[in-house]
């Protein structure tokens, strides 16, 4: 009985070691992430902020070993195509579009700030569910035309 027991032990500890994010492996992308989140927005719409985020999402694509760490490089690599749309029209006189694109870009990472703030499963589920919902609210307000192949296809 006792070997059934370490073995389930084993595989639990093993299915919940999978569920979670390896921080220390991503803290530089969660970083860049957070840096452009606070950031006052003439430096979001600035360039240097959203390229060292694109070069953190290059660099954690190597080093995710897991399905949920995919996921949320993933998610993270889905906000910089916004962020890229906000650099590009920074002087594009629609200012209003661009600040949709830039909220946009700022719900993504939030979705993908969940999958690394929080190590709980359940919680973590429920966090992104919820910060989909608010990027799906932001998402409306961009013209067909303007959205991600990624996010014309979700509708």
């Amino acid at each position: 009985m006792k070997p059934i027991l370490a073995l389930l032990a084993l595989i639990l500890a093993c299915s919940c070691a999978q569920q979670t994010v390896d921080r220390a492996k991503f803290e530089k992308l969660y970083r860049a992430a957070q840096a452009v989140e606070e950031a006052p927005l003439e430096k979001q719409l600035g360039g240097s902020l959203i390229q060292q985020l694109q070069i953190e999402c290059a660099v954690a694509r190597t080093l995710a070993s897991t399905e949920i760490e995919s996921e949320m490089i993933q998610a993270y690599s889905s906000a910089e195509y916004y962020l890229e749309m906000v650099s590009i029209r920074r002087d594009n006189p629609e200012f209003k579009l661009t600040v949709d694109l830039l909220n946009v870009g700022l719900s993504k990472i939030k979705v993908a700030d969940a999958y690394y703030e929080y190590s709980s499963p359940g919680v973590r589920d429920s966090m992104i569910e919820l910060r989909k919902k608010r990027l799906r609210d932001v998402l409306q307000k961009i013209p067909e035309s303007l959205r991600s192949p990624r996010d014309s296809k979700a509708k």
